[in-house]
């Protein structure tokens, strides 16, 4: 069955001009409620957005607006988590990685979850090593200036420490230098 003899029957024979921003928000819902996935509907959406639009351009009527609209009717669709490195895969790229620091770099990347950004960024006042247990925190800007705070393990703050201890005193605040 299409989508616009779906939605014909949903409407069930209401005049086009009738056809309202609401019911639309109603169609969407029913959809929804079938448990259809929101590729289905967003296609769906379109079809009928197709059809306005056409119906409109041959009414020739410029008082007519399509009763669909992306920005309220679109459903946002899950974005799937990307992959993640098999073990064996890092353990041969942290075997051939020998400077320290890119090995706290890669550390963190790895095991603590950060972007290339949010390590090159980092400050030395970020990291935040507890007295009572073998973790750390780390205070995190990510993506929009938004902070977080990420835990390290053991094994990772190990690793930053190595770097700590090689790395060249500067007058830069930055963990990681040029």
């Amino acid at each position: 069955m299409s989508d616009l003899t779906i939605f014909s029957q949903f409407v069930d024979d209401m005049p086009l001009r009738n056809i309202t921003v609401k019911t639309i928000d109603q169609f969407v819902q029913m959809q929804s409620e079938q448990g259809l996935q929101p590729a289905t509907i967003n296609r769906r959406l379109s079809a009928i957005a197709s059809f306005f639009a056409y119906v409109i351009v041959e009414s020739e009527d410029d008082t007519w607006r399509s009763p669909v609209h992306g920005q309220r009717h679109r459903i946002r669709m899950g974005e799937h988590l990307s992959r993640d490195v098999a073990d064996n895969t890092v353990a041969a790229l942290l075997a051939v990685v020998e400077d320290t620091r890119d090995r706290a770099m890669i550390w963190l990347m790895v095991a603590a979850g950060l972007r290339i950004g949010e390590v090159v960024n980092l400050t030395l006042s970020d990291l935040d090593p507890t007295e009572t247990t073998h973790l750390a925190r780390l205070r995190v800007r990510g993506k929009g200036q938004k902070e977080r705070v990420v835990w390290l393990t053991h094994e990772v703050l190990l690793q930053v420490q190595a770097w700590l201890a090689e790395r060249p005193s500067s007058e830069s605040d930055h963990l990681f230098l040029n």
